[in-house]
């Protein structure tokens, strides 16, 4: 059998089990069960939507939402409320059904910063109007069309809308969802093991690229190399890895052209230096190129890491070897 229907088939494998688990963290990552239950708690009397026309509620659309006995702000977004707790945009959005970029073209306002609590300066009460003209307007027109529109198929539509968008992020975003992967199955590992030496919350562990481990290893994430290892106090990595989670054929020479100028760098900093790939497809012509240039130590199948569980064992227990730590204890 020639090579190129087997590395189809790897390549479709990889695919689906990376994009599989890719969409689970994005499920945990937006802690849905949280968000309705933030929603469920609001206080319809403490907010006046007695200006529906300001903040784009339809009298129609208000009328149809109280004869069904559902407070108002469970299915409008009221500016008052996204100014006090901006990750409720994720909310409303999704009731509206529209994306991030849409949100964004029609108020003017960048909402993923604001649904991702990055933002640095309080959302003010104008553009928290912007954002709720638009998205209301939008729900108004849902509520008063669609047939059993309730509570439940809100949060349908929540989660819908938010698996359109990391499809896009998926596809967008391959090789930075692929990294993003490996560092939280790392982290994960470590934390799980107390090998950190400064234990957090989940959130803030995300949010971090450089971690120290008891013994004064550190580990970095970043770009070129995508992972590096320090000793303590030393000016060189003692290993780095670069992950690859494209999955064409033809791209495949040309990201292990990317990952070798990072190794280049990382040998001429300290020759003794671990170089490990992570690829998702590592075809002939780059096996030739990683046996002749003898400039990858070591290689591993990116998929079989993250869905594997043997395979994800063997690489966490060199990874820790790397660290010089031990797994076991």
């Amino acid at each position: 059998m020639s090579e190129e229907p087997d590395l189809l088939k790897q390549s479709q494998r990889s695919n689906y089990g990376l994009r599989s688990l890719f969409f689970y963290r994005k499920l945990q990552e937006g802690r849905f069960a949280e968000l309705y239950e933030t929603i469920a708690q609001l206080d319809p009397s403490k907010l006046d939507f007695s200006d529906r026309k300001t903040i784009g509620i339809s009298d129609e659309a208000a009328d149809f939402v109280e004869r069904a006995a559902i407070p108002l702000c469970h299915v409008f977004c009221h500016p008052d409320v996204i100014v006090q707790r901006p990750r409720l945009i994720v909310y409303y959005r999704g009731a509206a059904a529209i994306s991030q970029k849409g949100v964004h073209k029609l108020s003017g306002v960048d909402v993923r910063i604001l649904e991702l609590e990055l933002n640095k300066r309080p959302l003010s009460a104008e553009r928290a109007l912007r954002i709720s003209a638009v998205l209301n307007g939008m729900i108004s027109s849902v509520a008063t069309n669609v047939l059993n529109f309730d509570l439940s198929a809100i949060r349908t539509q929540v989660l819908m809308t938010a698996g359109v968008q990391a499809d896009g992020s998926w596809r967008q975003e391959i090789g930075t969802a692929a990294s993003d992967l490996v560092k939280q199955m790392i982290i994960k590992d470590l934390s799980e093991h107390n090998e950190l030496a400064e234990q957090s919350t989940s959130d803030a562990l995300a949010k971090k690229n450089t971690f120290e481990v008891r013994n004064g290893y550190r580990i970095i994430f970043g770009s070129e190399p995508d992972v590096s290892i320090w000793p303590p106090q030393s000016g060189a990595e003692a290993a780095v890895i670069e992950i690859k989670g494209g999955l064409d054929e033809a791209g495949a020479l040309e990201r292990y052209g990317a990952a070798k100028k990072s190794f280049d760098d990382a040998l001429s900093r300290n020759p003794s230096a671990i170089t490990v790939l992570l690829a998702s497809c590592i075809t002939k012509t780059v096996r030739e190129r990683i046996n002749s240039d003898r400039l990858v130590r070591e290689t591993y199948d990116l998929t079989n890491i993250l869905v594997n569980e043997a395979d994800r064992e063997q690489f966490l227990n060199q990874l820790y070897w790397w660290l010089h730590l031990n797994r076991e204890h």
